[in-house]
């Protein structure tokens, strides 16, 4: 009888461990499997060109794997940039889609052919113009 009792205990330690491993390594995936991080979304629309201030950006939680790089994560500051190109609602804002520089300050030369005609008489070679 009494091997009885001490193989029933021992049935009984068995299972209980196996039950606290089982759940301990589920809740161990989960933890391992959940890899969210917070990102910037645009809290309304937002057009290009215009100064982002804190009441514009909010942050969200999204997983995102290996293409988080593309996108500003909630240790970067998006106060005070500038964006390229318009943001809808709730859409995550791209490292390629804000600026430093404000919209007066970006400028890009690009050559074109234009007849002496259309110039002003005053405009020298290489001398920037609005178009």
């Amino acid at each position: 009888m009494n091997t009885q009792k001490k193989a029933a205990q021992t049935r009984f330690i068995v299972a209980v461990s196996l039950f606290a491993a089982a759940i301990i390594s589920a809740l161990a995936l989960t933890a391992l499997g959940n890899r969210t991080d917070s990102f910037w979304i645009a809290k309304r629309s937002l057009a290009p060109g215009s100064e982002i201030t804190a009441g514009d950006i909010t942050l969200t939680k999204v997983t995102l794997g290996d293409r988080s790089e593309k996108y500003i994560s909630n240790r970067t500051s998006l106060v005070g940039s500038y964006l390229l190109r318009a943001q809808n609602e709730g859409e995550l804002i791209s490292i390629n889609e804000v600026s430093d520089l404000p919209p007066t300050k970006r400028a890009q030369q690009v050559p074109i052919a234009v007849r002496s005609a259309d110039m002003p008489v005053d405009l020298a070679i290489g001398e920037p113009v609005n178009i």
